[in-house]
């Protein structure tokens, strides 16, 4: 389980970590300020660049320690680059019921993969992304409270803390299959997307 609540030392650690993972796992990360989800993007940014936050996130484990270890960055994560589509699920915006009557439309289940909650008690669903296709990311174009991000944006991952809650992995509403295991961002899914192009 996640502490929900580390401080200093602890919690500059523990995000240190969330980024060498996701660095080592392929996926790009960049440093957003301590407790937001916004990039560091400011001239207090030690990444150190006024290129655009998706071009400055990183793989590069060197980098990754030093910006981490000069301050409690939270981890953004860039999906596109990173080969995945984050469905995102608006707590706020009942996109839970949303998402389930899209799924139901198609006759199909609510897809099982990676799962996070979160800070604000959304959720999302981490799909690799088919290798030939570039998805953009939307905001409600599937269904009310359905978000998509892949190109041209970033999520916040697992392991941040935003406002002093924390982002976790691995909770409901839906069926989490393990906190490693991402699908395949499912075949009707991957249509409904290219739909929308």
């Amino acid at each position: 389980m996640v502490d929900p609540t580390p401080t200093g030392a602890a919690l500059r650690a523990r995000l240190l970590d969330t980024a060498l993972t996701a660095a080592r796992r392929g996926w790009p990360v960049l440093p957003l300020r301590p407790g937001t989800g916004l990039p560091a993007l400011s001239g207090d940014d030690p990444a150190g660049s006024e290129r655009s936050w998706e071009a400055r996130a990183t793989t590069d484990l060197e980098r990754v320690r030093r910006v981490w270890s000069s301050d409690a960055f939270n981890v953004g994560i860039t999906p596109g680059p990173a080969g995945l589509v984050v469905v995102a699920i608006d707590a706020a915006a009942d996109g839970a019921t949303s998402f389930r009557k899209l799924c139901r439309s198609h006759g199909e289940p609510v897809p099982t993969t990676r799962t996070v909650r979160t800070w604000d008690g959304s959720t999302h669903l981490y799909f690799t992304s088919p290798a030939a296709i570039r998805f953009p990311s939307t905001f409600e174009r599937l269904a009310p409270g359905v978000n998509t991000h892949a190109w041209g944006t970033y999520v916040v991952a697992s392991g941040s803390v935003i406002d002093g809650r924390p982002v976790v992995a691995g909770v409901l509403p839906f069926t989490t299959v393990g906190p490693a295991l991402i699908n395949p961002l499912p075949g009707w899914l991957t249509l409904a997307l290219r739909s929308l192009r």
